[in-house]
């Protein structure tokens, strides 16, 4: 018995050694002057935290036997309060890294496109960038708060690359400088309800014009059009698995398929029960988007003018004695939410927003 705890602890001793001179080699390796560092720009996938893509940062090195992948997408599911984290804004996400094989190989199974950019770099920008990333893979650096736009896998890659740069990457250009609620919409062309579900969250902070690059399509984009000195800052542009669309598949994710659940609702709006159940829904809707918008950490998500559509006051529209008020006052709120919303979100919610007109239309010519 003796023998296997001190054969357990003497293996971890070297495990331990082994793992503390591995680090240290890191962060003390030289680059050679062969050495190339390249942006992987991976495509959408079917989950909604896949939907805009990834971005991570290759680091090659024959002569120092180098060839790893950095990701700053690193989550753990299984964390206490995933999603209530994910939406207040404490989730933390962490650098990793990962054999290059290994990551073109997942993305791959998952039928996600990749797309890998070679980049023009002085030889003393690529150690910089190389050091910077084993910093932050041995430091508190390692975890940062996700945020939806501020921080995320791409502007982590942004941030890396403007650090070394003469100047910062490009960001005005065509697609880039609309507002970024229209950005983040262009990504959600067959993804109609998870496109409502943002709209809603997401308020008036995201319909200013778009200053920063903060999507992986936008970043391989940017990286085409910036110049390092006095070349183009991207050497080489090669794809390395294009996605293959599955034409087969009916996809019942679309406006038009909600806004014909919204029709039939809307007949049967004369309906007594039907009016108290839509306006509860509204009513759970409007707290939830109250609740997120109060306690949330995401920049995005507050101010939001969803707030004067969907909001808890449908509750109280059961109490006869306050309900002349409160319909005139949410009469008021659809018209000032038309004036103060974008029309890119008065769009996406058309299908809701009327089908509330229509409830409360009823309900009004029910009263006189």
């Amino acid at each position: 018995m003796n023998s296997k705890i001190f054969k357990y602890i003497k293996q971890q001793i070297l495990l331990l050694i082994c793992c503390f001179s591995f680090v240290s080699y890191a962060q003390s390796l030289k680059l050679s002057d062969n050495a190339q560092i390249s942006v992987l720009t991976c495509g959408s996938g079917d989950e909604m935290y896949s939907i805009f893509g990834h971005t991570a940062i290759r680091v090659t090195d024959d002569l120092n036997g180098l060839d790893v992948v950095y990701n700053y997408g690193m989550f753990d599911f299984s964390t206490p309060n995933f999603y209530s984290k994910f939406i207040k804004g404490d989730l933390l996400y962490s650098i990793g890294q990962e054999n290059y094989n290994d990551f073109i190989a997942a993305y791959k199974y998952y039928n996600r496109s990749i797309n890998e950019q070679y980049l023009n770099l002085t030889l003393n920008q690529k150690q910089a960038i190389f050091d910077k990333i084993q910093h932050q893979l041995n430091s508190e650096e390692r975890d940062y708060q996700y945020k939806f736009i501020e921080n995320n896998c791409t502007t982590k890659v942004v941030n890396l690359l403007d650090n070394v740069l003469e100047k910062p990457l490009e960001h005005d250009f065509e697609g880039n400088a609309d507002s970024q609620r229209i950005i983040l919409n262009s990504f959600l062309k067959n993804h109609y309800f998870e496109k409502l579900g943002i709209n809603l969250l997401f308020g008036i902070n995201v319909d200013k014009d778009n200053q920063k690059v903060f999507l992986p399509e936008k970043l391989m984009h940017s990286i085409s059009k910036t110049t390092n000195g006095n070349q183009k800052l991207e050497q080489n542009n090669l794809l390395h698995y294009e996605k293959i669309e599955d034409s087969s598949k009916t996809n019942w994710n679309t406006i038009y398929f909600f806004s014909i659940i919204c029709l039939i609702l809307a007949f049967l709006s004369r309906l007594k029960f039907m009016q108290y159940f839509i306006f509860f829904l509204i009513g759970i809707l409007g707290t939830v988007i109250l609740v997120v918008s109060l306690f949330t950490n995401h920049s995005e998500l507050v101010w939001n003018e969803s707030l004067l559509l969907f909001n808890p006051l449908y509750f109280f529209l059961a109490l006869k004695k306050f309900r002349s008020i409160i319909v005139k006052i949410l009469w008021a709120s659809i018209v000032l939410f038309l004036i103060i919303a974008s029309f890119e979100k008065v769009l996406i919610v058309l299908p809701l927003l009327l089908l509330e007109i229509c409830y409360l239309f009823q309900l009004f010519r029910k009263k006189n």
